[in-house]
């Protein structure tokens, strides 16, 4: 992939270049052999004011042979002469004179090659003016003579001091423009439309999180990385622009940034049209606006959240703006917002009441004085409430609750349904009496207490005079039920408080504590509570309470949990003697069937798995290899090294043959220095590559204690009828190869072929 930089270059036509350029033309076609003879009959001191005419600066020639100058009368006003100057007539000026001191040098060079070998020459210099300061001229010189050398010199000078000043500027605007571009937030991108091709800057690509060259400049991949919901509206988008249907470009679409994450971006442009009228390029700005669109999203979920909290509220609310007079006076209230419970209510529509005036909604506001009510808690900012009874037009006779809160220059009016609540309380008193007359009967002590303990309203019995104390105790403040509890049980009996403080109206809260007696000792009690009277918030007032005398129930709970406890030393006593025995048997079975010295399988093992493998293999008919293996003349190596050195090896090369084998696979000592592997759904074939590994390991041993190994491998066939044929087999393809040199493998293909293989 290519990628192309949009840059921005600014390149205004010279017009002094193209003058310089035409009056390069002219003069070497002036002083071409043609022309030269009619330049040539004319007296050097002509020749300038005949080159002026080109509209130049000015013209000199230096006659070579007299060493005199001439310039044109253009030139000498240039250098600040003139007729009215006397001394500086056009036939008299040294121009040399006039040459800036710093190109002095290089002009008198021009002009010494202009002597010697005829021809144009251009070159850039400044010149000093009569008047004072200098100015950059561009000169064109030419020799005039023969072949072997110039006799006369002449010139053309145009003057670039505009030139240079448009190149400044230029350089000025050019820097300007990258600073913009830099600082700028935005991306700046250009679409090629023939091509597909896209330019952009390294704005555009920071902006996808991109390095500057990741970003595709391909416009069908730039297109795939809009989310699938704004591609079609993007893409008519921009093709209604590109029709001309509109002047600019402008639209809002989710791009996929480098992180993988949509972000909402703002894409403004404009189409450029080529010579024919048809949009060829277009180029344009992109802004993230991410962080813009989350906040007008949030906005309006803030917004629905809170439409829909005021929808789903029970109470009816009601918002209303003031409407004041020219001296500033509230004269009425404009209905801005309310929900369906006021339409329930009022018994009109939304629509009937929304930007209505309160005096036209409800004309009563003014004579049962809800219209002052507003009034103060607009002025005064003091939120109001009140109960009252209401007639309803759909809902009849209600109680309601009604209250007032300001909200800018209006009032925010809630206005709750309380006939349930109101008939709650008159049961209430009802069911109180109901409950006096029903307690009177009960065997345990029930009173009436307020949630601070401190006042019974009401007992069937006298509770304290029950415990020795003074049965006006609580009314003259000399202590309180929670004075009597047992220092252990106080934080019990605070969340009791806790729970009647939270739970509903038929809620039973229960607790147990020990309470004193008069005489210092501790009675259990169960306290079983029920609120009996809230305020207007609900919060608990007043709690019917009954105690029940439980010290010998607590005594006897106490024995059977002392009892509880013993029975469960005793079993945790068992399980752990139970634990012991099972972690006994696991060691024993290891131990039988797990070789001490390699830590693989051992005979008896390795006997079991594979009758096992066997049955498994011929029902579900697949591939079963059995490997057997030996370490070679393993006696010599104990003799030479000893039995712990051979012991350690065996240990390796038990090792060897684990790291060789899959989890799958089944590796135990056969006995001494032979081992065995069952290789599950593995032919004899891979069985031998597997083989093969562990031998060629070892002989990558080159150590001073060598050791090799030999290899049987063999493939469960129909013609083994028992394991005893496999294992026979395997033995035999083992002896085999030991016969044949030892560390070597031996494959047999069927029943009663032997093939050495060579691996």
């Amino acid at each position: 992939m290519t990628v192309r930089p949009l840059t921005l270059s600014f390149a205004p036509m010279d017009p002094h270049r193209l003058l310089s350029n035409a009056a390069s033309s002219f003069l070497i076609g002036l002083f071409h052999s043609r022309a030269q003879s009619d330049v040539g009959s004319m007296p050097p001191v002509a020749v300038p004011q005949y080159l002026s005419n080109l509209g130049c600066m000015g013209a000199w020639s230096l006659d070579l042979i007299s060493e005199t100058w001439s310039l044109s009368c253009s030139l000498v006003e240039s250098l600040g002469g003139g007729a009215e100057n006397g001394n500086l007539g056009p036939d008299c000026l040294n121009f040399q004179a006039f040459i800036h001191p710093d190109d002095r040098e290089f002009f008198d060079e021009t002009l010494i090659a202009a002597k010697r070998l005829p021809g144009l020459r251009e070159l850039k210099h400044r010149i000093t003016l009569g008047q004072g300061g200098c100015v950059g001229v561009r000169s064109y010189i030419y020799g005039l003579g023969t072949a072997i050398g110039a006799t006369c010199l002449v010139g053309i000078i145009f003057d670039t001091t505009h030139e240079s000043q448009a190149a400044h500027s230029l350089r000025a605007m050019n820097e300007r423009s990258k600073l913009a571009l830099r600082e700028s937030q935005d991306g700046l991108f250009d679409w090629n439309i023939p091509t597909g091709r896209v330019s952009y800057n390294v704005k555009a690509a920071e902006l996808l999180g991109l390095a500057y060259g990741q970003l595709e400049d391909d416009f069908e991949n730039l297109v795939a990385l809009v989310h699938p919901e704004d591609q079609a509206n993007t893409m008519a988008t921009v093709e209604r622009h590109l029709q001309g249907e509109s002047s600019f470009l402008e639209c809002e679409l989710r791009i996929r940034f480098a992180d993988g994450q949509y972000h909402w971006v703002q894409i403004r442009g404009k189409a450029l049209c080529n010579l024919d009228g048809k949009p060829d390029r277009l180029v344009g700005l992109s802004t993230d606006i991410n962080a813009r669109k989350s906040a007008e999203l949030a906005l309006r979920e803030s917004e629905d959240w809170l439409r829909g909290a005021v929808e789903g509220s029970f109470d009816a609310i009601q918002i209303l703006k003031s409407k004041r007079d020219e001296a500033g006076a509230i004269v009425d209230f404009e209905l801005l917002e309310l929900n369906s419970r006021v339409e329930e209510i009022a018994g009109r529509s939304r629509a009937d009441m929304i930007g209505k005036l309160l005096s036209e909604v409800l004309p009563s506001c003014r004579s049962n004085g809800d219209f002052e009510k507003y009034v103060r808690v607009v002025e005064s900012r003091i939120p109001f409430e009140e109960e009252r009874i209401e007639s309803t037009k759909n809902l009849g006779t209600r109680w309601f609750h009604i209250q007032g809160v300001p909200v800018g220059d209006g009032i925010s009016v809630t206005i709750a349904d309380i006939t349930d609540r109101k008939e709650s309380e008159r049961v209430l008193v009802e069911n109180q009496r109901f409950i006096e007359k029903l307690a009177t009967s009960l065997p345990e002590f029930v009173y009436v207490v307020d949630v601070q303990e401190t006042v019974i309203s009401y007992q069937n019995r006298d509770f304290l005079a029950e415990l020795g104390y003074p049965s006006d105790m609580f009314a003259k403040g000399m202590l309180s039920l929670c004075d009597l509890v047992h220092l252990d049980d106080l934080q019990v009996c605070e969340e009791h408080r806790q729970a009647i403080r939270e739970s509903a109206d038929d809620d039973v809260v229960e607790t147990t504590c020990r309470i004193r007696t008069a005489n210092d000792d501790w009675r259990w009690f169960q306290i079983r509570s029920v609120v009996f009277r809230r305020d207007d918030l609900g919060a608990p007032l007043e709690v019917i309470r009954s105690i029940h005398d439980i010290s010998a129930r607590m005594q006897s709970e106490a024995d059977l949990r002392e009892k509880v406890r013993q029975l469960r030393v005793a079993e945790t006593e068992l399980r752990e003697r139970q634990t012991q025995l099972e972690e006994l048997n696991k060691r024993l079975a290891a131990l039988a069937t797990t070789d001490g010295l390699t830590g693989l399988y051992n005979y008896r093992a390795f006997q079991e798995k594979l009758a096992e493998e066997t049955r498994r293999a011929r029902r579900y008919g697949y591939p079963l290899s059995v490997v057997f293996g030996d370490v070679d003349d393993f006696k010599a190596y104990n003799d030479r090294f000893g039995h712990p050195a051979g012991d350690e090896r065996l240990r390796q090369f038990a090792l060897l043959l684990r790291d060789n084998s899959r989890d799958s696979d089944f590796v135990a000592r056969y006995g001494g220095e032979e081992f065995a592997m069952i290789l599950i759904n593995t032919t004899a074939k891979d069985a031998a590559k597997c083989a093969q590994r562990v031998v060629d390991q070892l002989n990558r041993d080159i150590g001073h204690k060598q050791l090799t190994a030999s290899f049987g491998c063999v493939q469960l066939e129909q013609d083994d009828m028992s394991t005893d044929d496999l294992i026979r087999r395997a033995d035999e393809c083992l002896y085999s190869a030991k016969r044949q040199g030892k560390n070597r493998v031996i494959v047999s293909t069927n029943a009663t072929n032997v093939v050495a293989k060579t691996l």
